[in-house]
């Protein structure tokens, strides 16, 4: 029970009472009726005894400014006393908090006995609607609570974390609630869905067709088993992710309801190819997501379709091979470690001359007696946003060989070199600083979507001089409708076609047919993984213009 009266009020009470009976003998029976409710009330410590009787009037005229003119005080106050009842209630609190009749609805784990003790102020949300000041007053046993209206504020609230936590474009959860889902049910399965033919899709038919393609596509996984305890999520511009309840995951019924599907968007079907990765929780020191991640690219890396994770799987080094490397490269860009970043040139030889004319410069880590392939740190730099660097310092390199040498020297770049602003600029001092001819450096990109938002950029660089090409064309986006719009130098022939022309007819029919689209838009053709003479031989019979690879020379520190 919380007391409403004080030690001092129940002795007076006491006394008001004895005098009451006194009065009652002496001048009229009407005031035992007063001397009862004393004593009543300091037997019980009610405070509803003590408002009947009209003691507690003195508490709302104290306060009754609150409740002059509602039409100038909209915002809700009441008056409880320290059992939890309301003693008051202005007009405004009557309209807005009208299910409001005792302390505990207010959600309070404080008693008002504790506020009003403690002399506390307590602020607390009433219903997700208004903003409430509770204040105790230890004098005179009474809490105050005043409101602030802020459902607009809590709307924008809902609506910027439901914006923050859901897909526009699917109308699916996203990676950021995927990542807080898996932290509040951290047994649960993950099933990661990477859908295979989008990139084709969207080139082909545009991207409002794309978008209606991932719509569809995320109303169909909706309604996948639908009796399984689920969630859904659209994690990546293509990849989804389902959350299983159980750590189950029904691989059979995945596998099979993406047999032979097919997505209907403004009258065109289109088939549904994907690639699943699979993953539960096991004793590693690792995210859900993060294996399940890693599981996927897996999956796409060996090319297989379904791919469930297992800790004996090998790619687990990998993992940690990156994760290492994503250290250490970032100490070794800022001259932190022993190992460094260096050059190796691969030489490329002219079908017409039999001279090498050309050398890529390839990036390399050495440690001591260690050399490492970009293939193993490379990953890390672009995840971490350090290709820039890399590009810089290889830049340099190759502009200082140029400088003292009559071959041409490429160098790779990636779109995050393109999106580097000073990037241009950095050309600009690198001519400046080395004083060579633009046209002696040769940058390479690798094709795909993303290349053709940066044609302008790619266009005042080959207005300074610099030539561009291609890198492994023919796999992949190779998109030769677009490729004019880059205006290419050179287009550099993907290794998995070249390795088997000799072998492979097919390939050999790509082969040729790149080479002859090339020349007639203007561009030399580079032929790269020329790893015997065989192939040589026969590239050169195809009028191929340039060759790379081991059969010509090893990349090296010299040349």
């Amino acid at each position: 029970m919380f007391y409403n009266i004080s030690s001092i009020d129940k002795i007076v009470r006491f006394i008001i009472g004895t005098l009451a009976i006194a009065a009652a003998l002496l001048y009229h029976p009407l005031f035992v009726i007063l001397a009862l409710a004393m004593f009543l009330s300091v037997a019980t410590s009610s405070c509803l005894v003590y408002k009947v009787l009209g003691i507690n009037k003195n508490i709302e005229l104290k306060n009754r400014y609150l409740s002059l003119l509602p039409r100038y005080n909209p915002a809700p106050v009441l008056i409880f006393c320290d059992q939890g009842r309301v003693l008051f209630q202005n007009d405004a609190a009557r309209t807005l908090l009208q299910s409001l009749r005792e302390f505990t609805q207010l959600g309070t784990e404080l008693s008002p006995h504790e506020i009003i003790a403690a002399n506390k102020e307590l602020t607390l949300r009433y219903k997700e609607s208004y903003q409430l000041v509770l204040r105790g007053n230890k004098h005179e046993n009474f809490i105050m609570v005043y409101g602030f209206d802020i459902t607009t504020i809590v709307r924008q609230e809902n609506e910027l974390r439901s914006f923050a936590l859901n897909d526009g474009l699917s109308g699916l959860a996203n990676r950021k609630k995927l990542i807080l889902d898996l932290q509040s049910y951290p047994t649960r399965a993950l099933s990661l869905i990477d859908v295979k033919n989008f990139a084709e899709i969207n080139a082909f038919y545009g991207h409002e067709k794309g978008d209606g393609f991932l719509r569809e596509f995320a109303r169909m996984l909706e309604h996948f088993a639908p009796q399984r305890r689920r969630d859904i999520y659209r994690i990546q511009s293509d990849i989804f992710a389902v959350l299983w309840e159980q750590e189950e995951l029904f691989l059979d019924e995945i596998e099979q309801f993406f047999a032979q599907r097919y997505i209907s968007v403004e009258g065109i079907e289109f088939a549904v190819e994907v690639t699943l990765a699979h993953a539960r929780l096991h004793e590693e020191n690792r995210s859900l997501l993060t294996i399940a991640e890693s599981t996927l690219m897996e999956a796409k890396k060996r090319g297989v379709k379904v791919l469930d994770y297992a800790p004996h799987l090998d790619f687990r080094e990998q993992y940690l091979a990156n994760l290492e490397w994503s250290k250490k490269i970032k100490h070794i860009l800022a001259h932190e470690d022993n190992a460094r970043l260096v050059a190796f040139f691969q030489p490329i030889q002219s079908t017409q001359s039999g001279r090498i004319e050309k050398y890529e410069t390839l990036a390399r880590v050495v440690d001591g007696e260690r050399v490492s392939p970009p293939n193993l740190f490379i990953e890390a730099a672009k995840q971490m946003g350090l290709l820039p660097k890399i590009t810089t310092q290889m830049l340099d390199i190759a502009f200082a060989y140029a400088a003292k040498s009559d071959a041409e020297f490429s160098v790779n770049i990636t779109i995050q070199d393109l999106q580097n602003e000073s990037f241009y600029e950095l050309l600009v001092t690198l001519l400046q600083k080395h004083a060579i001819q633009a046209s002696r450096i040769v940058l390479e990109l690798l094709e795909d979507e993303e290349i053709y938002d940066y044609l302008e950029i790619l266009e005042k660089i080959k207005a300074l001089g610099f030539q561009i090409a291609i890198d492994d064309f023919g796999t992949g986006y190779s998109n030769f409708a677009k490729l004019q719009q880059i205006e290419a130098d050179y287009i550099k022939i993907d290794g998995s076609l070249i390795k088997t022309i000799d072998s492979n007819p097919q390939h050999l029919e790509v082969v040729r047919t790149i080479n002859a689209y090339a020349h007639g838009i203007g561009a030399k053709t580079i032929a790269e993984f020329v790893y015997n003479e065989t192939i040589a031989a026969l590239l050169r019979e195809e009028k191929m213009d340039f060759l790379q690879g081991y059969a010509i020379g090893k990349p090296s520190p010299n040349f």
